[in-house]
């Protein structure tokens, strides 16, 4: 799927004019956040990739603007189960490059080129680069995130976890916050820690209570643990919020044939539950 989404979007990049000034201005660093804010959208709106490229091309700083390109060729790059699409990355660290000549010492821009490593499966060369990034800028998001994502390829499920939550505190905004909590609930879900995956998601239903997403997500793991009345519960909520999630709808008709039909207490007593 990567390899098809690079290669759609290829063609649109080189007919859009990308803006021609080099100076780092603070607009063009709020345009490049906003656009990576859309980027880490998309798999839930594909709409997103259009917006992101939409806010990229309005900077007025260049070397931003390329990197933005490079960090959404980075994430359309991603495969099925985590891997990624090679010739992806490879035009990843064409527009990455691009940016480094004209500005070749900006954490906030650099920090890709790590993402890329990890992806790739260089990790040495991540770390390098992270170890470097580390002494100029300790606490940016995206760094604490890169470094997660280096950690969680190493095998360093603790590791990971404490530089997402280092990732949390140092975010901007709430939906940087639920996105770094389902993280941490996805990687935990990989690895079957349901109890951790669990706490995670329950804190990024804290922040956001309106997503069917994170309750489908707790609905899951109470089924894989065999709780069926929180699972139900959860479930419940999921068909509230999305009446046509068919995931949740069949969740729902699995959920009735091991419960025997009507769970509730009042079927009990019927005799029906």
């Amino acid at each position: 799927m990567g390899k098809e989404l690079v290669a759609k979007i290829l063609p649109v990049l080189d007919k859009i004019i990308w803006p021609q000034s080099e100076a780092m201005t603070q607009f063009g660093l709020q345009t490049y956040e906003m656009g990576m804010d859309w980027v880490d959208q998309y798999e839930e709106d594909a709409r997103a990739i259009q917006t992101a490229l939409n806010t990229f091309k309005s900077s007025d700083s260049r070397p931003y603007a390329l990197a933005g390109v490079s960090y959404l060729l980075t994430s359309l790059s991603r495969e099925k189960k985590g891997r990624y699409d090679p010739d992806g990355l490879a035009e990843a660290m064409k527009w990455l490059s691009a940016a480094q000549n004209i500005e070749p010492d900006r954490p906030q821009i650099n920090f890709i080129e790590a993402q890329i490593y990890v992806f790739q499966d260089e990790l040495e060369n991540a770390r390098v680069v992270l170890d470097y990034l580390r002494d100029q800028a300790p606490y940016i998001y995206r760094l604490n995130i890169t470094e997660a994502l280096w950690q969680e390829k190493a095998g360093d499920f603790d590791g990971m976890e404490h530089y997402y939550l280092e990732a949390e505190r140092t975010a901007n905004t709430v939906p940087q916050k639920i996105r770094i909590q389902t993280i941490l609930g996805d990687s935990f879900l990989k690895i079957d820690q349901y109890e951790k995956a669990l706490d995670h998601y329950k804190q990024a239903i804290y922040f956001n209570r309106e997503d069917p997403r994170l309750w489908h997500k707790k609905s899951l793991i109470y089924w894989r643990l065999n709780n069926l009345d929180d699972c139900k519960r959860c479930n419940e909520i999921v068909l509230r919020l999305n009446p046509k999630n068919k995931s949740a709808l069949r969740l729902q008709e699995e959920l009735k044939k091991k419960m025997g039909g009507n769970s509730s207490f009042f079927g009990r007593v019927r005799g029906q539950g």
